[in-house]
């Protein structure tokens, strides 16, 4: 709650996506799956329900030691794939991240000669390649085909659409969609307990009971939503506010929490993020 970089393991809740057939699986059944079954999922979601927190905690799942399955995970944002036009755009990412000589391009490159029995490749935000997502869904589309492969995609639902190139592209290399479950009510307060673990009991109390009078709102069933909605309580409780959830709806507490935010920012990065804000409006 102080603006501290907060741990997928430690400072979130698991999520879960369903299956059209019904079929809810955690981050820890994906990851599982990945090395027996070789998915290919397209997990489909709304801004700020959790899909990168998703895709982290399948990583923390997935790459474990004492795995099923020996597996290599790259997590690649959509978005930096926009640029890279020639060959094997997952090793020419690599490549840039790592550089071209590092032993991580030759991990990749062969990664059997490394002990991985499978690679999971977690390609997350496909709309945030905007104009180039056919062509990263037509790498993609070649790029599955490799032997011991799965593939993870996630997008808010504004790149597919009935009919579109990018659906039938997806179809055609065989994905098929899940849609990523909003938080429970015992999600809100377990993601609570674990943000408030290093805060006084009577002010965490307040906290939670603020919780309890937005208990069915959306703010409490979207992770990021949750998450500020959170920071938002906090700082109303320690300003003796009675009640501190009283008039609160997205809107207000998305500017709460941007006055928050940028409150614990030093100077300069408060005037920059400050004119960033102006200027959008």
């Amino acid at each position: 709650m102080s603006g501290q970089v907060l741990s997928v393991q430690d400072d979130t809740v698991p999520l879960r996506v369903r299956r059209p057939t019904g079929q809810i699986l955690s981050a820890e059944d994906l990851a599982r799956d990945a090395g027996a079954s070789c998915p290919r999922l397209l997990i489909v979601a709304e801004p700020g329900s959790g899909k990168t927190v998703l895709t982290k905690q399948l990583i923390l799942h997935a790459a474990r030691p004492d795995a099923a399955h020996a597996n290599l995970v790259a997590r690649v944002p959509a978005g930096d794939l926009r640029h890279l036009v020639d060959g094997d755009l997952l090793l020419r990412w690599v490549e840039g991240l790592c550089g071209e000589d590092s032993m991580d391009v030759d991990v990749f490159r062969h990664p059997q000669s490394f002990n991985f029995q499978h690679t999971m490749l977690i390609l997350d935000g496909l709309d945030e390649a905007q104009e180039h997502v056919q062509r990263v869904l037509r790498w993609l589309s070649i790029w599955i085909q490799g032997n011991h492969r799965s593939a993870i995609v996630t997008t808010r639902p504004s790149a597919l659409g009935a009919g579109t190139i990018a659906q039938g592209l997806l179809e055609q290399a065989g994905f098929s969609r899940a849609d990523l479950e909003e938080m429970t009510p015992d999600d809100a307060q377990n993601l609570a307990e674990r943000r408030l673990r290093n805060v006084e009991r009577d002010t965490a109390d307040n906290i939670v009971q603020g919780l309890d009078a937005l208990r069915g709102d959306l703010l409490l069933r979207r992770p990021l939503l949750c998450s500020m909605l959170l920071m938002v309580l906090h700082d109303r409780v320690r300003e003796g506010l009675e009640d501190p959830a009283q008039g609160l709806n997205i809107c207000q507490v998305y500017a709460e929490a941007l006055r928050s935010f940028m409150s614990r920012l030093p100077m300069p990065g408060r005037r920059q993020l400050s004119d960033l804000v102006t200027k959008k409006h």
